[in-house]
């Protein structure tokens, strides 16, 4: 019995010690990988929510911010929208600034807990659509990705839903170029 406890909360401790990154294809459109060195445009999401009580402000930002780092090392020049846009509004921006590639974060789910008092974890869900200007045609949506992030239940330090979506993101960039 001993053994089975031990066990037990070891794989506990093993699964709420970690945090957790998903990054899945809501409509695979793309094979292959973005242009490096072409310009991009990047919307600004609405701030994120949790449940639709709780607005966390500025987050919408923070997301775009953390989004322009991640693809810092890839793009030749980033834009980003002066406010929060709708899709056709940031396309359009996109072909002022004569950019490539559009994308339109949207933060689904964004929530700060502290866990190291509650054993909840703090995460975000967002979605991102990429546009390719330079694609024939009137559709020029080449990608929508889901991204999550969990962040640790059982931590000494809570940890805030920017300094989880950071790491996220960077994994993002990496997948698509």
């Amino acid at each position: 019995m001993k053994k089975l406890l031990l066990v037990f909360f070891t794989v506990i401790g093993l699964t709420g010690c970690t945090t957790r990154y998903t990054i899945t294809d809501a409509a695979p459109l793309l094979t292959g990988k973005l242009d490096r060195d072409q310009p991009v445009y990047l919307a600004v999401s609405q701030d994120g929510s949790y449940r639709d009580s709780i607005t966390y402000k500025g987050s919408g930002l923070t997301t775009t911010a953390s989004l322009q780092a991640a693809l810092a090392p890839y793009a030749s020049a980033i834009f980003i929208a002066p406010g929060h846009e709708e899709e056709h509004v940031a396309i359009e921006s996109a072909k002022r600034k004569e950019a490539r590639y559009v994308f339109v974060p949207d933060l689904t789910n964004w929530v700060h807990r502290r866990a190291a008092a509650s054993l909840r974890a703090s995460g975000v869900s967002l979605t991102v659509a990429v546009f390719d200007l330079a694609r024939e045609g009137d559709d020029k949506r080449i990608m929508f990705k889901n991204l999550r992030v969990q962040g640790r239940n059982l931590t000494w330090r809570s940890q805030f839903p920017e300094e989880i979506l950071k790491p996220l993101l960077v994994r993002f960039a990496r997948t698509i170029y």
